[in-house]
């Protein structure tokens, strides 16, 4: 084998070693990310328990309370229109 030919195999080994590595890495990462989405998820769970409000992030904040739940659920099931308010009074 002659020289060109053996800096070519060494690059070539340096690169896909690199290139190991580099997915090792954004395995590891991964695998971080999934964790952290799982612990937010979890303390979301935990916040609606305690405030039994449920918020979803988006480009502004939207809260919408068990109340709220509850009343739209019954309309739904119900079919029945009528004011939030109103019907909470009774």
């Amino acid at each position: 084998m002659g020289k060109k030919e053996k800096e070519f195999e060494a690059k070539m080994k340096a690169i896909l070693l690199e290139k190991q590595l580099i997915i090792k890495n954004i395995n590891s990462q991964l695998e971080r990310y999934r964790k952290l989405e799982a612990e937010e998820e979890q303390l979301e769970d935990d916040e609606f328990e305690r405030t039994g409000i449920f918020s979803i992030e988006l480009d502004f904040e939207i809260n919408i309370t068990e109340r709220d739940m509850m009343i739209d659920l019954i309309k739904r099931s119900e079919g029945i229109n009528f004011t939030p308010d109103k019907q909470m009074e009774n």
